[in-house]
């Protein structure tokens, strides 16, 4: 059940109840009200009539004039007509809508007369009617009684006067019971459900693992505002737990691939220190006999390329076996300042053969960069290495082929260097473990170039990552990041 309607069958039985009472206390009131000033109007009538009267003798008066003032009198709504009796209880005159319903004597008038009461009130039915009448000793000199009258007032006024009092209560505690119920339910969506909904909603996002989500901090309740306030602190507690949550994590696993890379290059070390104890002699016997007898003059053409292809091959297993050992025992690093660009040339100087044996254009866009510090070997062999795989892997296109060498400075002083072809680019597959050993999509690669690469660039606290060309175009992207130097710590050391 929603919030307003708990509310409005909370208030509103206990508002009808209160309306109601002072509804029927109004009513009382205004009913005594009207009674009193009917009743006051009536015996003004009777006073001034028995003044009227008790001027002469009741046998003296004019008796054309008299029922001429009885019946102007009886002519107000509010009265239903005038009874004029001497002392013997006789009707002498009486209203003309009076006189088929009453008697020419009245003992009840005689014997009030006998009492000396000076007024009265009493009920009395005339015909039809119930009606009030209001009786009056008319006294002549010397307070000499000389009879009485009756002004008498129609009922049907005072209950038409007091049914429509109670239907202006009942229709003004009805309208102000529905004002006091619009009033509850707006104040109560303003500032009980309003609330509430976006406190709710703010306990629904952060429910789903949203630690950014906030509520307002005002709603003009200070309830309110301290339970937005708390939840805001509570929220932002928690973003900054989960956070830290994370960063554990991501340390964690980082951790867990550094050691399962540290396990794996044990393990490479251990098989290529048995690999060149095992077969690096042999290894160096057959390719020393194969180029001597390259050197004979008497080959022909099929022995030559036979022994031709033994060397190379001989050649190519011996650098798998010395990579394996370079990235098993971390060659000692030289740290010094090294101005990226330099690195850059002796990169391209090493690369430029292999460029021009496959015809491929490297685009350099050049920009002035801030010095690294690293070690300058390891960096050009990381950049050379990209290079020779760009290269490569263009050599499987037609031409026009290019490879991009490009560079950007990101914010933290970061120098980013990105090698970029236009070759078909690397299987999905295949690029999700691109950096683990022995991955290669070459025929005669060894699947080692791009592990030692990224250990060099992760040694000097750096990155290299395989990005997606922004342009959307097929090839490869490989992102290099170092760390500048801070030439003024390197100044003031």
């Amino acid at each position: 059940m929603r919030l307003r309607v708990r509310l409005l069958l909370a208030f509103v039985p206990a508002v009808i109840l209160v309306m109601t009472l002072f509804g029927a206390w109004q009513l009382r009131e205004g009913v005594t009200r009207i009674d009193q000033e009917l009743q006051g109007q009536t015996l003004s009538y009777a006073r001034a009539l028995a003044l009227a009267f008790a001027e002469t003798e009741l046998n003296r008066i004019d008796s054309t004039g008299a029922q001429r003032l009885v019946d102007r009198v009886s002519a107000d709504v509010r009265v239903f007509g005038v009874i004029v009796y001497d002392v013997t209880g006789t009707v002498r005159y009486a209203s003309t809508s009076l006189q088929p319903f009453i008697a020419p004597q009245d003992s009840s008038v005689r014997a009030f007369i006998a009492r000396r009461v000076r007024e009265e009130e009493i009920v009395r039915q005339l015909g039809p009617a119930r009606t009030a009448a209001f009786r009056r000793l008319i006294e002549g000199r010397r307070n000499r009684i000389i009879g009485a009258l009756e002004v008498v007032q129609p009922r049907g006024l005072v209950d038409a006067t007091v049914a429509e009092t109670r239907r202006q209560v009942l229709i003004g505690t009805a309208v102000l019971l529905g004002v006091i119920a619009l009033l509850l339910v707006v104040l109560a969506r303003q500032l009980v459900v309003a609330p509430l909904t976006r406190l709710s909603e703010g306990v629904r996002a952060l429910g789903s693992g949203d630690t950014t989500v906030r509520v307002p901090a005002r709603y003009g309740t200070t309830e309110f505002d301290d339970v937005a306030t708390a939840f805001n602190e509570m929220a932002s507690r928690l973003g900054e737990a989960r956070d830290a949550l994370l960063r554990e994590a991501d340390e964690r696993v980082s951790l867990q691939q550094r050691l399962g890379e540290a396990e794996r290059r044990a393990a490479a070390g251990t098989i290529a220190a048995g690999l060149a104890h095992d077969i690096g002699a042999p290894l160096n016997v057959i390719s020393a006999r194969a180029e001597m007898l390259l050197r004979r003059t008497d080959l022909d053409d099929a022995a030559r390329r036979h022994l031709s292809s033994i060397v190379e091959q001989a050649n190519r297993i011996t650098k798998a076996v010395r990579t394996l050992l370079d990235d098993a025992r971390r060659a000692n690093r030289r740290t010094q300042v090294v101005a990226i660009e330099q690195v850059v040339d002796a990169a391209l100087e090493t690369v430029e053969l292999p460029r021009q044996r496959a015809g491929v254009l490297i685009e350099c866009v050049r920009q002035p960069l801030p010095a690294v510090i690293g070690d300058p070997d390891q960096l050009r062999q990381v950049l050379v290495n990209l290079l020779l795989n760009g290269i490569e892997a263009l050599e499987q296109t037609v031409p026009p082929r290019r490879l991009e060498l490009s560079f950007a400075t990101s914010p933290g002083d970061v120098v980013r260097v990105i090698v970029q072809d236009s070759g078909r680019g690397i299987d999905p597959a295949i690029a999700a473990r691109l950096f683990s050993p022995f991955t290669t999509t070459k025929p005669s690669g060894t699947g080692l170039g791009l592990v030692v690469s990224r250990r060099i660039a992760e040694e000097h606290g750096g990155a290299l990552v395989l990005d997606a060309r922004p342009d959307g175009a097929p090839g490869a992207r490989f992102v290099l990041t170092v760390p500048a130097a801070d030439t003024t710590a390197l100044a003031a050391s």
